[in-house]
């Protein structure tokens, strides 16, 4: 099973449904499932260490 590791954005408190805990602001590793995946679509957690970069060209 493929895992990745996630934060909350500012200000979300997002739930782990395996241990019904609260995700810390530091981030977890959790499964890569259906239900983490739609955490990241909705916006409630990003990736942890991926950073908002501009692209080539944009000043």
């Amino acid at each position: 099973m493929k895992i990745i590791e996630v934060v909350p954005v500012d200000g979300a408190r997002v739930r782990n449904p395996e241990t019904n805990e609260l995700i810390s602001s530091e981030g977890a590793t959790v499964p890569r499932n259906i239900f983490w995946l739609r955490r990241l679509e909705d916006g409630s957690v990003k990736l942890a260490g991926k950073k908002t970069q501009s692209k080539k060209g944009d000043n």
